[in-house]
């Protein structure tokens, strides 16, 4: 049976509905729908033949799986208004999600907004925006597509939405960044299904909300809204909260993790691979490489993202041999690597400095395994490079790259001039990041940690002040120095103190104090390296703080403490 007959074949049996359901079962089981040259349409049918829409919806149905899935489908749908042949309400379904498929692919090609216009108004003409089941994708449709407005449009049309249309307009505000009108929705929801639940989850974890995210997975072990009890969660739900915990600054989040897992082995939960992997990505950002292994260890089933997960977490918690051995054993196990896999495996190499191994691998990426190399891969061999201190090799390779590096390229060059105290070198990537991220505090206080560090205080303290201006997002904000010597502190710098900047920079610098670096923290985040010592002296600094903030300090003993405020402060 050759591709072209195809859909001469589903056409000749259009009218036998038992065969028809066999041929299409033998064709989906054997992927004759992946064939790359379109099937021959059957010819012109008549209005009422129900078989002749089944053979399209068939094949609009396959057409996601072809190389251009929105063309295909539209092809299909052009040929069944020529030929006459009606469109039912299966046959917008699978429509819209071969146009969705092509907003992922090509998020900027106005082919998939306009296509889905153009079926949002065969839709309309034929009086389907009401049922429930094409009323759900063309919401999701519009939601993939950032168009808020013709989603609530849509979903307003139907006059009786079910919880599949609830649960689509959740993820299309999720999916934009509203998560408070989704919360706002969801709470106002009568029956709550699992993916209900789920969407909103999902929805606080891509929008950064972990705690959120973890909150609202208790309620729904909980049980909650109007007395009734909660769906139990399923894998997709565990995956999302175990992603939430993973990413979460909070101490909690271990301990929930942990009650997941129980829960898991308590419940009988099936052990998917994807499941798995969360675990393990979860232990291992939380530090816990044991557990991790414990997990992978006892997955029957892994796929490369599992081997992925287990490598990440070695590499990432000090346990780099471990790591590239583990890579090893993947191959060695038939395991084919994709990009993330060389991801974390250079970054072993880089964190354990093995400069040869890390560039065979990279060389083995492109050659052995044909995998393009990204941006990100890129920035891994300029950290190998960097880490190890060869700064000369990590700007050959920079020049060598064949597109423009992106900020963090330079960012894992920067990070390594800190590391080696790099100054002239960390001046130049400094003027290139501030232009790319002119807002990222980040880069201005690894600057001026690195000026600090090297004494510079001067220009330590303008990059400080201008994380305040830039991050803080307060103006004015209230200047202070704090110059703690003998409980001295001075007041703000707009008042006269008869003591300048510099000399307070100098005094610091010329102090013969150990130069033990302490780390002052205030809120938001905003991070300066300090110099002090035990000969009273104890910080040198200039903070800027918003009057109503409090400040925080972190990592010195209670000695310290004593000797900056006073016994019992």
């Amino acid at each position: 049976m050759s591709s072209p007959s195809l859909g001469q074949l589903l056409h000749r049996y259009r009218r036998h509905r038992p065969q028809l359901d066999q041929v299409h079962a033998l064709l989906t089981t054997t992927g004759y729908f992946c064939c790359p040259s379109d099937p021959s349409l059957p010819p012109e049918g008549e209005a009422s033949d129900a078989g002749a829409t089944f053979v399209y919806n068939i094949l609009i149905g396959a057409s996601t799986l072809r190389r251009e899935p929105c063309r295909a489908a539209l092809h299909l749908l052009a040929q069944m208004l020529v030929h006459r042949v009606p469109p039912n309400r299966h046959t917008f379904p699978p429509l819209i999600k071969s146009i969705a498929i092509s907003v992922s692919a090509s998020p900027f090609s106005p082919l998939p907004g306009v296509a889905g216009q153009a079926v949002h108004a065969q839709v309309s003409r034929r009086g389907l925006v009401p049922d429930d089941f094409v009323n759900c994708c063309m919401v999701k449709f519009y939601g993939q597509l950032g168009d808020l407005g013709s989603a609530g449009k849509v979903f307003e049309e139907n006059p009786r939405p079910d919880v599949a249309s609830l649960n689509a307009v959740l993820d299309a505000l999720c999916k934009n960044g509203d998560v408070g009108s989704a919360t706002r929705i969801f709470d106002g929801l009568r029956e709550r299904d699992v993916v209900s639940w789920t969407t909103l989850i999902n929805g606080f974890l891509v929008n950064g909300c972990f705690e959120e995210a973890i909150h609202f997975f208790r309620e729904m072990m909980l049980g909650s809204g109007q007395g009734a009890s909660s769906p139990r969660p399923n894998e997709a739900t565990l995956v999302c909260v175990l992603s939430a915990c993973a990413n979460s600054d909070s101490s909690r989040a271990s301990h929930q993790g942990r009650e997941i897992h129980g829960y898991v082995v308590g419940h009988d939960v099936q052990w998917t691979a994807f499941l798995g992997t969360a675990l393990i990505d979860m232990y291992g950002k939380r530090g816990r490489v044991h557990c991790a292994a414990n997990v992978f260890e006892r997955m029957v089933s892994k796929e490369v993202c599992t081997w992925n997960a287990m490598i990440s977490a070695l590499a990432s918690n000090g346990e780099e041999a471990r790591a590239l051995d583990m890579f090893e054993m993947m191959r060695i196990q038939g395991m084919r690597p994709n990009g993330i896999t060389f991801i974390a495996v250079l970054t072993a190499c880089a964190r354990s400095r093995v400069v040869q191994r890390g560039l065979g691998l990279f060389e083995s990426m492109c050659c052995d395994h044909e995998i393009v190399p990204t941006m990100e891969h890129y920035g891994c061999v300029v950290d190998l490079f960097g880490k190890a201190g060869l700064f000369e090799k990590a700007l050959e390779f920079i020049r060598a790259m064949p597109f423009e590096p992106d900020a963090s390229v330079w960012g894992a060059l920067l990070g390594a001039c800190k590391m080696h105290g790099n100054v002239q070198l960390a001046a130049e990537i400094g003027t290139r990041l501030l232009t790319l991220q002119p807002h990222h505090s980040g880069r201005y206080m690894v600057l001026s940690n690195i000026y600090a560090g090297e004494g510079m205080w001067g220009t330590a303290f303008r990059f400080c002040l201008h994380v305040s201006s830039y991050i803080l997002g307060v103006v004015p904000v209230e200047p202070f120095i704090l110059f703690i010597e003998n409980a001295l502190s001075l007041g703000t710098l707009g008042q006269s103190h008869g003591i300048s900047l510099e000399s307070l920079t100098t005094s610091a610098h010329e102090s013969k104090v150990p130069r033990q670096k302490l780390l002052l923290e205030m809120e938001p985040r905003v991070n300066f390296l300090i110099s002090g010592g035990r000969h009273g002296g104890i910080v040198a600094s200039v903070i800027t703080v918003p009057s109503s903030r409090g400040l925080m300090i972190e990592g010195i003993d209670e000695a310290f403490k004593s000797v900056a405020f006073g016994p019992g402060h």
